[in-house]
């Protein structure tokens, strides 16, 4: 992760006299100028929040044949908060399949004119498809995307914005937020065409498998216990060193995911990410190692697989990233775009020695020693990220057609439900538990919900600037960057000044205004710092309204650290503005 720090530098706020000729800008006095740790609100400044929160969820229920239900009504749910039942405040049903665009009939300059069919219906969600170039193998893509192809014009029907990118290693947007189909079928046609690392991953993968297999009937040929021993050691080495490369990658795609996640909370509405990637496991080379282990395990003292590289576990990395898209309200598909169906029928399963008929495995050219039991561990991980953060897992099957229906369907039929939570907004996450009457039905919505702050919401935006540079500066906030300095310690200082009008903020009764700043720095990588959070109070001077806040912090990243997104919020009339600045030109 990035590291960001700030130096506390002085704090200078400069009064800029406006008139007809040239007037000098007039400092005012520095000890009128200050900052504020987090905490509670300054002195003299109203806060004119509601003492009630609101809650929304987005469900969808199913039957038992994993179908969308519609038409259900209020009185069919109940909602509960950590146990306590809410009052459902608000519902809405979408039901938008099967959905055609018409054109609409209205009074217009004639009696009974046709107006034109709209481009998509209004209130459509978001959809992001994020291929990972890390893990994938470009025929494996392919199948992909041809299939993703009949995706387009259902959600050009829903009113759907649709963004494609890839992870390569970093993440690269191929295609912006569009409701044109055309453009979103061109950004598929690209995809296919940029370069994928996964080729080699998944080769150097198979062919371990293999060595496996086949290290071992060398060596029982020549009924040599040495010998095995020796090769297996040879190739416990191998694996533990293909693991670290997997694992590698397999962090670095979750931390890519849980950015991009967190940078959709700002979008609201409805948002649903398909992430198409292979071989996302709990406990990378978990699959190579089983096989290892039932060949080897008589010549070598192997840890059993069940307690093998649990130093590597990564289940928390996943339940990192499902926390994450509970708090920002967006569910993640997973599409596993392995062959493993094909692997399985051109596996041929003639044995040539007692061992490999025993053991039932194959000894054929395609797939020599196909483990059935690897296909559990290889989609464990995406199987519990897809159906823990809400959304779903297709995977070890080249019928992606399957899962295109389905996902249509789910993100077409669903229901916003609403309650009234007593009290201001905590900024915590609180367990929801949502119920659905009739038998057989199942409902599907996140179980955490955080009840962001005002400060959340402005972080929010801030991380969504930095990684789509979607945001607003409403209020004329200017954000420079002076030269780079390099630190002893291999880390880059910049020096970042900051200039607020006034004009556009409310001033309290004790003639301040308080404004909150929200800074986060992304790299080149992808990946996004933490992001940094203080305090500034204005004095304005009641004959002055055209005061200008002026700020300067450095902030300390390493040497990829690219870009700055700055963003802030009047406290007292909740207005905010953000602002992207390159840390680096042409960046």
């Amino acid at each position: 992760m990035l590291i960001l720090s700030f130096d506390r530098v002085a704090l200078v706020f400069l009064a800029v006299v406006l008139a007809v000729g040239s007037v000098p800008a007039q400092t005012a006095p520095p000890d009128q100028a200050t900052t504020e740790p987090e905490g509670p609100a300054a002195t003299g400044v109203f806060h004119g929040e509601v003492e009630v929160s609101v809650v929304t969820l987005y469900a969808t229920v199913v039957d038992r044949k994993g179908k969308p239900v519609s038409g259900l009504k209020a009185d069919d749910f109940a909602v509960f908060e950590g146990g306590e039942a809410r009052e459902i405040t608000l519902f809405e049903a979408i039901d938008r399949i099967g959905l055609e665009l018409k054109s609409t009939v209205g009074q217009g300059d004639g009696e009974g004119e046709e107006l034109p069919a709209p481009e998509a219906q209004p209130g459509g969600d978001s959809v992001v498809v994020v291929f990972d170039n890390t893990r994938l193998e470009r025929r494996a893509r392919r199948r992909v995307l041809k299939a993703l192809e009949e995706i387009v014009e259902p959600l050009r029907k829903q009113g759907a914005e649709v963004m494609v990118g890839v992870m390569a290693p970093g993440f690269e947007v191929i295609q912006p937020f569009d409701r044109d189909s055309e453009r979103i079928a061109s950004a598929f046609e690209k995809v296919a065409d940029t370069p994928t690392t996964g080729e080699a991953l998944k080769a150097e993968k198979r062919g371990l498998k293999r060595d496996v297999y086949s290290g071992l009937a060398t060596a029982n040929a020549q009924t040599i216990q040495i010998m095995a021993r020796s090769e297996g050691q040879r190739l416990e080495i191998r694996i533990d060193a293909f693991r670290e490369v997997e694992m590698q990658r397999a962090l670095e795609g979750l931390n890519r995911i849980e950015s991009l996640v967190r940078s959709l909370a700002s979008r609201g509405g409805r948002t649903s990410l398909i992430w198409v990637t292979e071989d996302m496991t709990f406990r990378p080379g978990i699959d190579i190692y089983r096989r290892f282990y039932n060949r080897f395990s008589t010549f070598l003292a192997l840890d059993l697989p069940d307690f093998w590289g649990t130093e590597r576990d990564l289940r928390l990395d996943f339940d990192r990233v499902i926390g994450t898209a509970h708090s920002a309200g967006v569910t993640v598909h997973v599409v596993d775009a392995s062959e493993r169906d094909t692997e399985a029928m051109d596996t041929d399963f003639g044995a040539q020695d007692p061992f490999t008929a025993t053991a039932s495995q194959s000894v054929g050219p395609s797939t020599r020693g196909y483990d059935f039991s690897e296909v559990n561990d290889a989609i464990e991980g995406a199987q519990y990220l897809g159906y823990g953060s809400g959304g779903g897992f297709f995977g070890n099957s080249r019928n992606f057609d399957v899962f295109v229906d389905a996902f249509v369907e789910t993100t077409s039929t669903y229901y916003v439900i609403g309650f009234d939570r007593p009290g201001p907004t905590d900024g915590q996450a609180h367990s929801v538990k949502l119920e659905v009457k009739g038998s057989g039905l199942r409902v599907r919505h996140p179980a955490k919900i955080l009840d962001r702050t005002p400060e959340q919401r402005l972080t929010d935006s801030v991380v969504s600037q930095l990684v789509w540079g979607e945001g607003m500066n409403t209020l004329g906030l200017n954000v420079r960057v002076d030269e780079r300095q390099e630190a002893e310690d291999g880390t880059v200082l910049w020096p970042v000044h900051l200039e607020i009008p006034a004009v556009g903020l409310l001033v309290g009764d004790d003639s301040r205004a308080v404004v909150t700043v929200v800074l986060c720095v992304g790299a080149s990588d992808g990946t996004i710092a933490q992001p940094q959070q203080f305090r500034l109070v204005l004095p304005v001077p009641e004959d002055d309204s055209l005061t200008v806040g002026t700020a300067q912090v450095t902030v300390r990243t390493r040497p990829e650290g690219d870009r700055v997104a700055v963003g802030i919020r009047d406290e007292l009339s909740g207005a905010t503005a953000t602002e992207l600045v390159a840390l680096i030109p042409g960046s």
